[in-house]
């Protein structure tokens, strides 16, 4: 007797076909789906079904399109980037991996740019500080400058007015 002729061999194999034409028809869904609108959702479960159906070239380009949609969500996450180069150079794609090791760089790059533009506006910002405080004090010392030279002139000005007040006094107490 044949086992491929048993009736338990040939409902699993049935069985298995029709999860293959579901897995299929999954697919196309989930493609079409993808032609709408890019969602990590979506793109992970696609992932999962061509795991399941061993089609590893989709599996490898659906994951970089997961990757790629990933970094354009969340263009600065370094972590992506450095996980993305992983699977390029695990997958012998030395090239890609080049690619995104530049990007990379350009992000730090773009960062450096960024840091060295903030703190020349903080070096700036602390000079015109360090200005207005400098003029702040100057016309505070003007205004200390001029308050005891008033207070000199009015010391000066009570000083004449008590030797006059003295020199009335003295007329006054002499004898005709």
């Amino acid at each position: 007797e044949n086992p491929l002729d048993s009736l338990p061999y040939l409902k699993e194999y049935s069985s298995l076909m029709e999860i293959r034409d579901n897995c299929e028809e999954s697919c196309r869904l989930c493609e079409a789906s993808l032609n709408i609108n890019e969602d990590v959702a979506v793109l992970e479960k696609l992932i999962s079904l061509y795991e399941k159906l061993g089609r590893d070239k989709n599996v490898f380009e659906t994951r970089r399109r997961l990757f790629e949609f990933k970094l354009k969500e969340s263009p600065n996450e370094v972590r992506l980037y450095s996980e993305y180069r992983k699977f390029l150079k695990d997958n012998k794609h030395p090239q890609s991996a080049a690619e995104i090791k530049e990007r990379m760089i350009s992000l730090f790059d773009g960062w450096r740019t960024e840091l060295e533009s903030v703190k020349w506006q903080l070096r700036r910002l602390e000079d015109e500080t360090n200005a207005e405080q400098s003029r702040r004090d100057e016309k505070l010392m003007k205004d200390v400058e001029q308050l005891r030279l008033q207070l000199m002139t009015e010391r000066v000005g009570r000083l004449k007015a008590e030797e006059k007040v003295n020199e009335l006094e003295s007329l006054l107490k002499k004898p005709y």
